[in-house]
């Protein structure tokens, strides 16, 4: 992860500075922000043309009016986006899966141009790619048995937050929704607090349409009313408008679900492929060793004898405890020898004196 990490920073960094590219304001955001940074005059009052302006002139307040800055920002964004959706998906999908949507997303020429033209797409995708993260981190915490799981709860509180308030900056975050599915459909004996999410995903939307509707001098009813119509116009906006950013998108969230189902797929073929091999090497040696094993036991004159009228009879197994074997031991008395002369008293001799007339 490092390498890759660093491949996309060098990519990056080296395109940005030594081709001699230039920034271009193609859809006026750094014209506008420069306006809303000089005269505090609002020019977008919806969604993410609002947010990503109003970041931008905070920003541009500090460094004068050099586009470059809004280069920078830009190349630095999509750095720390991309690091984020690869720790993401490799924490739902996989290492594998993860690695081929992570590296779809870097090498997309698109993508990688996005940095010279002042635009929310990678303001937006480092919010996209957090709400990712937190998900991963979600089930990667999930709590086994008798564990609490705190760390579980709040980062399905954050990702739940996350993806309600780019829900409501852009439609695209419902693309979220999917995967949000399909790592609850795989990880649902794991994942048991799946509502925590719901919790947090009301709040976070919430937030976005007061944010956008103070800034606009609306309601927070009407907010909700004007985004609940753009979303019934989505079908004409799949149909008729080509976005990039979608289409890179779309296609690496399918990289990923079908690496990781086909990487399921080759490891349970492998390991019955595994299983049915010790089993069948168990059934080819067991008819070998038994024979000779029984063949051996016959042969010792122990275990058979001999009856009257010729018959070859096996003794039975004895159930009781066989004694232990007798062995011989030679004892001696421990009395040392004495060479040469001398008197030996002995303790049951009584000593008489010269003058005694008494024989005992």
């Amino acid at each position: 992860m490092v390498l890759w990490g660093l491949a996309v920073t060098i990519s990056r960094a080296v395109s940005f500075f030594l081709t001699g590219q230039t920034m271009a304001d193609t859809y006026e955001y750094y014209t506008n922000a420069m306006i809303q940074a000089q005269e505090k005059q609002q020019v977008f009052s919806t969604g993410l043309s609002f947010i990503y302006t109003e970041s931008l002139s905070g920003l541009l307040r500090f460094t004068g009016n050099r586009i470059e800055a809004a280069g920078v920002c830009q190349m630095t964004l999509q750095i720390l986006w991309l690091w984020l959706f690869l720790a993401g998906a490799c924490m739902i999908f996989g290492k594998l899966a993860g690695f081929a949507a992570g590296t779809m997303m870097a090498v997309s020429p698109w993508i990688l141009e996005s940095i010279f033209v002042v635009s929310p797409e990678n303001f937006y995708m480092l919010f996209w790619s957090a709400a990712l993260l937190f998900l991963g981190f979600a089930i990667r915490e999930a709590p086994e048995e008798r564990k609490s799981g705190g760390g579980n709860i709040l980062c399905l509180l954050a990702a739940g937050f996350l993806t309600g308030m780019i829900t409501v900056w852009h439609y695209l975050g419902l693309y979220l929704l999917p995967v949000i599915l399909y790592a609850f459909i795989r990880e649902r004996r794991r994942v048991k607090r799946k509502f925590v999410l719901l919790v947090g995903l009301v709040p976070g939307g919430l937030t976005a349409f007061a944010h956008i509707a103070m800034a606009a001098g609306k309601t927070v009813a009407a907010q909700v009313e004007g985004w609940v119509m753009e979303l019934q116009e989505l079908p004409l906006c799949f149909l008729y408008e080509e976005t990039e950013l979608e289409n890179w998108l779309f296609c690496a969230i399918g990289a990923g679900i079908l690496c990781r189902n086909l990487t399921a797929l080759i490891r349970k073929n492998a390991g019955r492929e595994k299983e049915e091999g010790i089993s069948g090497d168990t059934v080819e040696k067991l008819p070998q060793e038994e024979p000779r094993t029984a063949a051996v036991e016959e042969e010792k004159p122990d275990n058979y004898f001999i009856a009257q009228d010729g018959r070859k009879m096996k003794y039975l197994d004895n159930p009781l405890p066989v004694p232990k074997k007798h062995v011989k031991k030679e004892m001696k008395f421990a009395i040392e020898e004495v060479e040469g002369d001398f008197d030996i008293k002995d303790d049951f001799d009584f000593q008489i004196g010269n003058g005694d007339d008494f024989d005992v």
